[in-house]
Parts: C-alpha cells; structure tokens; sequence
C-alpha cells in the first residue's frame, strides 16, 4: 500500500509505532508529574510530522493508532494530547 504522496504506508506505521513507544517508555518511567506533562507538552510541540503520519494511514487504521496514540498517555494528559494533536490535524483526528 502506498499513501498519497507515494511513500510506503509501512514507513507511517513504523513511525507512529516509534512514537507510541517512546511517549509510552518516559509516561511510564518518569514518576515526577511534572516533568511527564512537560514532555507531553514538548512531544506535542514536534509533532507536527506525527499528525501526518496518522492522517497518511487508511482512515480507519489511522483514527484507531491516533486512539491508540493517545492512550499511552497517563488519563490527566490525555485531553491535552487529544486537543493539541486535533488542532493540529484541522479537527480530522
């Protein structure tokens, strides 16, 4: 399967796999609530590519790794994540 612009869907799949597990290993390791919510807050700021890697994906497939996305996030960080990708994605996640 190719997206759009021709690239190989597996390429976006790798990258929001990448992506889910990075967030999830410092959500998960990092005690301080502080600084799990500052990370959120950075990773959110770059995320500009990761939103197009979820829109790339077949739409189904893209809406439920955004879900998925979303909830390697602890439940406080949850809607931060949610809003901020959504913006980002013109309301198309």
């Amino acid at each position: 399967l190719t997206a759009r612009n021709g690239r190989n869907v597996n390429f976006f799949r790798r990258w929001v796999d990448c992506a889910a597990k990075c967030s999830k290993f410092v959500i998960e390791n990092e005690r301080d609530p502080e600084i799990r919510k500052a990370f959120a807050k950075w990773h959110l700021n770059g995320c500009g590519g990761l939103v197009g890697a979820f829109l790339f994906l077949p739409r189904k497939e893209g809406a439920a790794a955004f879900s998925a996305y979303v909830g390697t996030y602890p439940e406080e960080l949850r809607e931060l994540v949610k809003n901020s990708m959504g913006k980002r994605s013109g309301g198309r996640l």
